[in-house]
Parts: C-alpha cells; sequence; structure tokens
C-alpha cells in the first residue's frame, strides 16, 4: 500500500508536506509513469483535473467554483446573502458587496468591495459584506462508512495592509492559526455546527476546510478549500486523517498460488513404475495390472 497524492499544481508545498508526512509519493502532472496498485490510497490534492477516477475527492468542481458552491448552499442559511447580476444585488443586498469578478480565484482574487450601489462593477457573483468580529477555518473529513470526522478549527489572523481591504485575504499577510496567546483556538458553536452541515452537502468529497465569519452572533460559510494551506499542525492532522481513512479500507485479497500439476509419465516409465512398486508379485498380477496401465494411456 502506497498514499500518491496528485497535486493542483506541481511543486505543491501543500501536497508535498502532506507526502511527506504519510511517507507517500506524489504524482507528476505531466510525463507520469504511475500505474495504481492495489491497495494505493490516491489523494485528489485541490486538482480540477485529475485523472484518477477512484482518488479521494475526484471532484472538487463544487468547491473550486464559487457560484457553484453558493448555489449548492442556497436556501440553507449557511451562506450570506447573495446575487448573481448587478440588478438584483443593488436592489437585494445590504452593502457592502463584494463583488467576485473571478469565480474561480483564490487569495481573494478578483474581489471588488462596493460600498454603495453605483460602485457595483460587472461580476457572475456577488455577496452581502457581513460585519464579522471573527474568521475562522474549520477541517473535516468523511470515513469510508460515512463517518464525519472533525480534524480541527484556525483562527484568521489578518495584517493590516495599505491600500487593502481589511476583509480580503492579502497573500502572506493573512495566515490561519491553531492557537492565539499559547491557547488553543476557541470555535464558537455556531461556527462548527454551520460548517459541519456545509460539509455534509458536499457527499462527493472525502476531506475539505471551510471559511467561516463570524458576526458574534451568527456564522456564514464562504468558501471551500480542497488543497488547504499547511502548518505543521495541519499537516499533522490531514496525515492522521487520511491514516485512519486507509486503516477502514477492505484490505485486497491476495491471489491463491496456480496448483501443482504432476507431470505426465509416458507409457513406458509407468510401467517401469509399476514393475518396481511390484517386485515379488506373480507374473501373472504383473501382466494384468500392465495390460490395465495400456488401457488407461489410451483412453486418456
Amino acid at each position: 500500500m502506497m498514499f500518491m497524492i496528485y497535486p493542483y499544481k506541481q511543486g505543491s508545498e501543500g501536497a508535498k508536506a502532506v507526502a511527506e508526512a504519510l511517507e507517500g509519493k506524489r504524482i507528476l502532472r505531466e510525463n507520469s509513469t504511475y500505474k495504481p496498485k492495489p491497495g494505493d490510497v490516491i489523494i485528489n490534492w485541490g486538482a480540477s483535473d485529475c485523472p484518477f477516477p477512484q482518488a479521494l475527492n475526484h471532484d472538487v468542481s463544487g468547491g473550486l467554483d464559487k457560484l457553484a458552491f453558493f448555489n449548492r448552499l442556497k436556501g440553507t442559511n449557511l451562506v450570506p446573502n447573495f446575487a448573481t447580476s448587478k440588478l438584483q444585488a443593488a436592489a437585494e443586498l445590504m452593502f457592502p458587496v463584494f463583488c467576485r469578478t473571478q469565480i474561480k480565484g483564490k487569495d481573494g482574487e478578483g474581489i471588488v468591495v462596493a460600498e454603495s450601489w453605483d460602485k457595483l462593477v460587472e461580476a457572475p457573483l456577488y455577496v452581502e459584506g457581513i460585519s464579522k468580529v471573527a474568521e475562522y477555518r474549520l477541517h473535516f473529513g468523511r470515513l469510508p462508512d460515512g463517518t464525519v470526522y472533525y480534524m480541527g478549527g484556525q483562527k484568521k489572523i489578518h495584517k493590516t495592509v495599505e491600500g487593502k481591504h481589511p476583509d480580503i485575504w492579502c497573500g502572506d499577510e493573512t495566515t490561519f492559526v491553531w492557537t492565539v496567546n499559547n491557547a488553543p483556538v476557541n470555535i464558537p458553536d455556531g461556527v462548527l455546527h454551520k460548517s459541519e452541515a456545509a460539509f455534509k452537502l458536499f457527499p462527493e468529497l472525502a476531506f475539505a476546510a471551510f471559511d467561516v465569519v463570524y458576526d458574534g452572533q451568527a456564522a456564514y460559510v464562504l468558501e471551500m478549500n480542497s488543497a488547504p494551506m499547511q502548518t505543521p499542525k495541519t499537516t499533522e492532522l490531514y496525515a492522521k486523517f487520511f491514516r485512519d481513512y486507509e486503516a477502514m479500507l477492505p484490505k485486497p485479497v491476495a491471489e491463491a498460488p496456480a496448483p501443482t500439476v504432476a507431470p505426465q509419465m509416458s507409457l513406458l516409465d509407468s510401467i517401469k513404475s509399476f514393475l518396481v512398486v511390484s517386485e515379488g508379485q506373480s507374473v501373472d498380477y504383473k501382466a494384468a495390472n500392465i495390460v490395465n496401465i495400456i488401457q488407461n494411456k489410451l483412453a486418456a
């Protein structure tokens, strides 16, 4: 058995960290000679083009496409109010509104914050801003028997960057931490319940991380990550989940060895063998049995 990681891009640091923690290998995105073997556990790390249908998280399109994600959760009270046109956004949403001009962007790519209706820009998705007091990232897995597996939660730490909106990811200036002041991050119950409910609506996924904002009373899921940023603790938790997942899989059955077939003896060898073992018997006995041997050989 081997853990094999298929990365969303060659050189993915997250895929490398997980592969090393599992003592597994990464699959080349191009010119790979890898052929799955019985017992291998293939993990798709955020790729939209995973060529292995048996891989965990083979289809991550429901999370990569932000519009598809919001539509999946529409009517559940799990996500903020959203719209799909400027006219609808101006009429139905409270400002500020986050215009998501790239529905497959990462790290806040393509987000334009509109403080009023005349600042709205063309976009496939508009999301009503939440007056948050905190933002979290929660990690979940799903075992082979369907059991939801909660790995843990992090808190978002966002450094102020001049010229950058404080609610938008700013690359290296933003991170998620497991502890604050050396104490484990306290995850509000509403944040945990909302993110777990969202994960249950993606039964095709074996693992995912959800970004959730909290306004002090209610929680709202913003997006899903199928290749979440790794820290040493995050990698440790994902590696444990993948090992627990593998332990529940049925083990491949070894092929039974082919039965040994005794070589067929020639007529002459059969008669010689009989004469050796029948030493001391009468001539009539030997003659009768030699006839039987010849008849059996002819019948065969």
